[in-house]
């Protein structure tokens, strides 16, 4: 919570999350050989607000020197908030913070009390005050706010060095947050059934996007683009992209497509790497099936092997390409795994400005489990 506006302690309580990351990764560079550990050889790696948290890594000085490697899974979308001005950044966080600060029944003279106040009631009195701050047109902004520590996301001032020169794997999943949509389709419909719930569901130039959807995806069923995400391939590729223009590290794309064996056959939503990453798989009952099983023994290697060596190179027979601007070379991770070059971004962005929006309500009582 931004609460600069309240005095010199809380000067950098916009950054004060990812300062103490910072302090993280200088205890481990000071003390990781006392546990087998390489200080010169440290990969960094998130998912999703943790993506978001290694890219804001890749800008902050303070912490260039503690890491050589990164992995973002799911952390960069097209259009982020976190891509607006250092102004308004500033001046919504700052709204924000004020607006939950005066519902709490606190100033600038009993700021101090906020230390002691359950996160509970300062979640409660954000969801509050939010549908105030909504129709005032004021952004809840929280993340990173630029200042002496974190200069801002490159979307607004360029890559750091860091950024440009650090090997990385970014990556998406196919379906990302269709998932909290709640909507699931019938597998064995009609093709004349499959048209009309395109043609509803994305409207006039649903024809057009079934035609980028073969050319990208062959390897996915029609069905699939009613799950389709693009703000996060989009995002990812616009990343890639820059670094491949600015910067001389290799950077590798991936792009899990898997169908899960539930509800007919359900893709790759967001998070559903995480298990195969951490081999936890066998524990969770929807991965509990041998295409899954086999995926997350290769899927894991191959970013086991990029975090020791900086190349994600293994025994398998299929080399992991390097992503490049001209091919945008990426790894799909599906029943067959291969390099592909189709997805094309002409396309992608076509489905972004098609598909109907979806947020997920932040400030809903259902989040405070």
């Amino acid at each position: 919570m931004n609460l600069t506006e309240y005095g010199e302690r809380y000067a950098h309580t916009g950054t004060n999350g990812m300062m103490d990351l910072v302090v993280a990764l200088r205890w481990i560079k000071n003390n990781i050989a006392s546990f087998g550990g390489n200080p010169d050889n440290v990969t960094i790696i998130g998912h999703s607000g943790g993506g978001a948290k290694v890219r804001t890594l890749m800008q902050m000085p303070a912490a260039k020197d503690y890491f050589h490697k990164a992995i973002i899974h799911s952390g960069i979308r097209v259009n982020d908030v976190r891509f607006r001005s250092a102004e308004i950044m500033r001046h919504d966080s700052a709204a924000t913070a004020d607006s939950i600060v005066k519902e709490l029944g606190l100033d600038k003279g009993s700021i101090e009390e906020i230390e002691k106040i359950p996160y509970s009631r300062i979640a409660a009195a954000y969801r509050k005050v939010d549908p105030e701050l909504k129709a005032r047109g004021i952004e809840s902004i929280w993340s990173p706010i630029p200042d002496e520590h974190f200069p801002g996301d490159y979307a607004r001032i360029g890559l750091s060095e860091k950024a440009k020169n650090t090997p990385m794997i970014e990556r998406c999943t196919f379906g990302e947050m269709y998932l909290d949509r709640g909507i699931f389709y019938n597998r064995n419909m009609s093709k004349a059934e499959l048209d009309r719930t395109l043609e509803r569901y994305y409207g006039e130039r649903y024809a057009e996007l079934k035609e980028g959807y073969v050319k990208s995806f062959p390897h996915k069923d029609l069905l699939d683009l009613l799950h389709l995400d693009s703000t996060y391939r989009i995002g990812s590729t616009d990343f890639l992209n820059l670094r491949e223009e600015t910067g001389s590290a290799p950077s590798y794309m991936f792009m899990l497509s898997y169908n899960f064996k539930m509800f007919g056959g359900m893709p790759a939503w967001h998070g559903s790497d995480l298990p195969l990453l951490f081999k936890s798989y066998k524990r969770i009952p929807v991965y509990n099936e041998p295409g899954a099983e086999r995926l997350g023994e290769l899927f894991s290697s191959y970013i086991g092997a990029f975090a020791h060596n900086g190349e994600p190179k293994t025994d398998s027979s299929l080399e992991w390409s390097r992503f490049t601007r001209e091919n945008n070379e990426t790894m799909i991770f599906d029943e067959e795994c291969f390099i592909s070059n189709r997805i094309d971004y002409d396309f992608m962005k076509l489905h972004y400005e098609n598909c109907p929006g979806f947020a997920p309500n932040f400030s809903s009582e259902a989040d405070d489990a």
